[in-house]
């Protein structure tokens, strides 16, 4: 017996010396502890302390030969693995649960969610999925620093926990997206408006202020809603689905719950089309620079115009900004749309000034994408310098 025997155990040498190695083994593993197998290879188990503590060890053993009898037996070595067993835990934990609001993340929740829906065929029972996306959330993180915008994050999941029925489960599905499912709704009602009364109590919580430090923080969400089997039959489809629905939502303005339609679907697919077909417009020369003239009424005279950007789509005709603009925005796609905007008015204007004697000063809408880049003024220059346009010709908002 060594000093870290004692140390580990807590018995002294004098009461380690002659004990049955087994007696040290806790209850729960004792039954299966083995000296002869465990004296052939590593084992893993808990053992208990003198203050009745129980630590898991890995246990190595090895057989003592000797002429002598008496000098005869096994030799075992305990290793404390606490920590490994609590990083092994952790790694769990996070394969399962999201790690800042510590709700199931979506491999967990998808997981859970097509349990549910097991269920519910074998009872007859349905069951509905509300997909949460939070408005405007990424303009939270841009202000106030995703510090902030995390802690958001972990309050609102508190709230909608506490608030929420026994037969629900809550996930996080991506950053700002959340996903609910509601268990054990009769199969042969309309479960519309209980399910709705739901997601005004989430709508609601989410209005709450948020107090951020010195700051008082207001928040709101988009929730598509979608029932199994009503909508769909598996996983894949009700996620599609109530996604569908959630986005009809924040077309709409926001801060409100739409119920699933199959023409939703139709929807969706085009708006992947499109997002997919945008990466490519540039290349293909796809879009064009509109201007909008600015006139003073009281001469009549062309005092400078408006830049309107236009996304001609072979077979689709013209796509307005208002559709493929928050596309663009949904990925840095906007940066490159933006420099191209710039270099197409710049490479118009230059063409101007030598047809018109004073063009006026041409109006871009920019992205808040392309002004928080920190090398966008050198940019800018740059392209005025590239078609000698003086900077002042332009108005940027």
């Amino acid at each position: 017996v060594n000093a870290a025997a004692t140390e580990l155990t807590g018995w002294s040498v004098d009461e380690l010396l002659g004990r049955d190695v087994a007696t040290l083994v806790a209850e729960q593993d004792r039954a299966r502890f083995n000296v002869e197998q465990a004296s052939q290879e590593t084992a893993e188990l808990t053992i208990r302390t003198r203050a009745g503590q129980t630590i898991p060890v890995s246990l190595s053993g090895s057989r003592l030969a000797a002429p002598d009898p008496q000098f005869e037996g096994c030799l075992f070595v305990a290793r404390n693995i606490t920590e490994r067993k609590r990083a092994e835990r952790r790694i769990r934990f996070l394969a399962r649960y999201d790690s800042l609001t510590k709700i199931p993340n979506r491999m967990q929740f998808q997981h859970s969610l097509q349990q549910a829906i097991a269920r519910a065929r074998r009872s007859g029972k349905a069951l509905a999925l509300l997909y949460i996306d939070l408005d405007r959330f990424k303009e939270v993180n841009d202000t106030f620093g995703h510090a902030a915008g995390d802690r958001a994050l972990e309050i609102l999941s508190e709230r909608l926990i506490a608030r929420l029925p026994k037969e629900t489960m809550l996930g996080r599905l991506a950053g700002d997206e959340f996903g609910l499912f509601i268990e054990n709704l009769d199969g042969r009602q309309d479960n519309r408006p209980a399910t709705a009364a739901i997601a005004r109590e989430l709508l609601e919580q989410i209005a709450r202020p948020f107090h951020l430090g010195s700051h008082e923080l207001y928040l709101s969400a988009s929730i598509g809603i979608a029932f199994c089997p009503g909508d769909a039959y598996n996983v894949v489809d009700l996620i599609r689905n109530a996604d569908a629905a959630m986005y009809h939502s924040k077309q709409n303005g926001g801060n409100s719950h739409t119920f699933y339609a199959a023409e939703m679907t139709a929807v969706a697919v085009e708006r992947l089309m499109l997002k997919s077909k945008l990466r490519r417009a540039i290349e293909r020369d796809e879009l064009v620079m509109l201007y909008q003239p600015k006139v003073d009424l009281r001469d009549g005279r062309l005092v400078g115009s408006e830049a309107l950007l236009r996304w001609r789509l072979p077979g689709h005709g013209d796509i307005p900004p208002s559709q493929f603009i928050p596309l663009a925005e949904e990925s840095n796609l906007i940066l490159d749309v933006g420099a191209w905007v710039l270099r197409r008015v710049c490479r118009d204007y230059r063409q101007w000034q030598d047809s018109v004697a004073e063009p006026g000063r041409v109006s871009i809408n920019l992205s808040l994408k392309q002004l928080r880049q920190a090398e966008f003024i050198p940019r800018f220059r740059s392209v005025f310098d590239d078609y000698g346009v003086s900077p002042a010709a332009a108005a940027l908002r």
